[in-house]
């Protein structure tokens, strides 16, 4: 068997064992060597050697082959079967040459590294095959999106087949692998007969310069320098004819067997692509804009309520508005207390005020200094209580159950200014004076 078809039987068991170890759970590398080498060679009385169902053709590596029934000239009753099992030549590409199922497909010759080398193919091995199988895998489905249909199953232009699209992409991998520089326009509908049809006219003006040479071997040279010399015709030169029928990439019987053409349940999962990022790989910034953008179509298209806020929102700006009336009511009764508190200290300068006043002049007397002194303390206590008064009447008090109802409606009449407990004080003007200093300002009048 060629080391080429050898090396292929073994890599498209190799990515079997490689679409096995991508489901499972995150293994350490010196793990999936060990995984790969149990499902290449298997390991009782568990996991039977895949190799050998391959070399067998049997399970899942039946699609490879062809049967084919021999003829029976033998009586014999100890013929197990007439089948034979023969390697498809749509996967060797070659007519001439079958690859039978244990005779030339045999296990002692795929299971180890050599056929002298006693030695077992290494787990190793087998996961470097599978990851260069994966490599030349995406690199071919690149050439094959531009003709077969993906989501579809189906070519994307009617009348071509599947084997025009491999060959398509054989000729594009053959191209990309060996580094041959040719028109990026060349597509697969390219006329192939004009081709062949200008190589024929070629070869007759060959043989009709032959045929008027009279030396045999000099028209043989002209004949073929003829056919290395670019001719007019030839337009573009073209990387077609340069391709060996035989010749396939690494990974082909994969690429053609398990590979876009064949339904999504037969695909390997190595083989399977997909066009959205993970969420691991996104990071916070993209995160934030994909909440963002989320939040904003939840919004536009929310007919819960005119204005197209979602129920989330609208909790936050109801949420936020309590916090602010909260705060505008902290803030009230903060001033208040200050209003207090000035107003009794006001209050206490006027007890102050009136003693010493008495003591200095016993009756009330508008042109004695320490009455003055009273009056002024007096007049500012008055001010300081209408302040007050206003102050307390545009206060609402604040219910948070009604804010969030709203329906409470809080009048100023609400509001309600208690009167001093004592007769001493008042609010207003010469109400606040004491008993005494309204006996004085009557007796002074």
């Amino acid at each position: 068997m060629p080391k080429i078809i050898r090396d292929e039987l073994r890599m498209t068991v190799a990515l079997q064992g490689y679409s096995h170890l991508i489901q499972g759970k995150g293994r350490t590398i010196k793990s999936q060597y060990d995984q790969m080498f149990i499902f290449y060679h298997g390991q009782k009385p568990n996991r039977p050697s895949q190799i050998k169902l391959l070399c067998d053709g049997a399970a899942s590596y039946r699609d490879m082959y062809e049967s084919s029934q021999s003829a029976v000239t033998s009586k014999s009753p100890d013929l197990s079967s007439t089948s034979i099992l023969t390697l498809k030549s749509s996967l060797t590409l070659d007519l001439n040459v079958n690859y039978r199922c244990g005779q030339e497909i045999v296990l002692s010759d795929l299971e180890r590294k050599t056929i002298n080398d006693p030695l077992l193919v290494t787990g190793r091995s087998l996961h470097g095959l599978a990851k260069k199988g994966v490599t030349f895998y995406r690199k071919a489905l690149s050439y094959a999106v531009k003709k077969w249909d993906l989501k579809k199953n189906e070519p994307t232009e009617s009348g071509t087949s599947v084997a025009d699209i491999i060959e398509f992409v054989r000729r594009q991998m053959y191209k990309d692998i060996n580094d041959i520089e040719g028109d990026d326009s060349v597509e697969e509908e390219e006329d192939f007969n004009e081709v062949d049809e200008e190589k024929d006219a070629q070869s007759d003006d060959n043989e009709k310069d032959d045929t008027n040479s009279g030396n045999d071997e000099e028209d043989n040279n002209q004949a073929e320098a003829s056919l290395n010399t670019p001719t007019k015709s030839a337009s573009k030169p073209s990387y077609i004819n340069q391709i060996p029928n035989d010749w396939f990439f690494p990974g082909f019987m994969s690429f053609v067997v398990y590979g876009p053409f064949v339904d999504a349940n037969d695909r390997l999962a190595c083989f399977e692509t997909s066009d959205g990022s993970t969420e691991s790989n996104r990071g916070r910034v993209a995160k934030r804009k994909a909440e963002i953008s989320e939040k904003s179509d939840d919004r536009l298209h929310d007919n819960s309520n005119p204005r197209g806020y979602t129920t989330d929102q609208m909790f936050t700006s109801e949420a936020l508005r309590l916090q602010r009336l909260a705060y505008e009511q902290t803030a009230n009764e903060s001033n208040l207390m200050a209003l207090i508190a000035h107003e009794t200290s006001l209050g206490r300068q006027i007890d102050a005020a009136e003693r010493r006043a008495i003591l200095r002049c016993a009756e009330y007397n508008p042109e004695n200094i320490y009455w003055q002194r009273c009056d002024t303390l007096i007049e500012q206590q008055s001010k300081l209580n209408l302040n007050i008064a206003s102050f307390t009447k545009d206060v609402k008090p604040v219910s948070i159950e009604d804010a969030i109802n709203k329906e409470a409606k809080v009048s100023q009449n609400d509001v309600v200014i208690l009167p001093s407990s004592s007769d001493d004080d008042s609010l207003f003007g010469l109400d606040s004076l004491t008993p005494t200093k309204k006996k004085k300002v009557s007796n002074s009048k």
